[in-house]
């Protein structure tokens, strides 16, 4: 892959441990790249005020995801979103969008880090767990 120059990347997560680690492997492991992470109450003051090169939602975060969604792809701002729960008709809805990103919960850090640098690169990622959802329903 050809390296991307310096991008901002924003993950809208609520706050809590796992969103703290990820955040610092990340900005570790790819420190060429500036990270921000928003919870619910950050993101609904700022929502209009993002720029960004790439934007990874959490879908248990409290917001209003398709609106969010919709806002972002009108500003050409590539999208990904973080699914923990397979059977879950938000996951299927937003399939149909053609996102940048699928995520499901307990990926690797590996994965991760793969997954960020395919989206820079105008890639998809779909998590393989993901997938069989995705196939189920086509």
């Amino acid at each position: 892959m050809g390296e991307v120059a310096m991008c901002n990347i924003t993950i809208i997560k609520e706050k809590d441990l796992v969103r703290d680690i990820i955040v610092e492997k990340l900005e570790e492991n790819l420190p060429e790249h500036s990270w921000t992470a928003l919870d619910s109450n950050q993101f609904q003051k700022k929502e209009n005020l993002i720029q960004s090169d790439l934007v990874i939602i959490d879908l248990n975060t409290n917001i209003n995801i398709q609106a969010a969604i919709d806002n972002f792809i009108e500003q050409n701002i590539r999208v990904a979103i973080w699914a923990s729960d397979l059977d879950d008709n938000l996951l299927r809805e937003l399939f149909r969008y053609g996102l940048h990103g699928y995520f499901y919960n307990g990926m690797e850090l590996s994965e991760l880090i793969f997954a960020t640098k395919s989206m820079l690169n105008d890639q998809q990622y779909i998590h393989p767990k993901l997938s069989t959802v995705l196939l189920d329903d086509y």
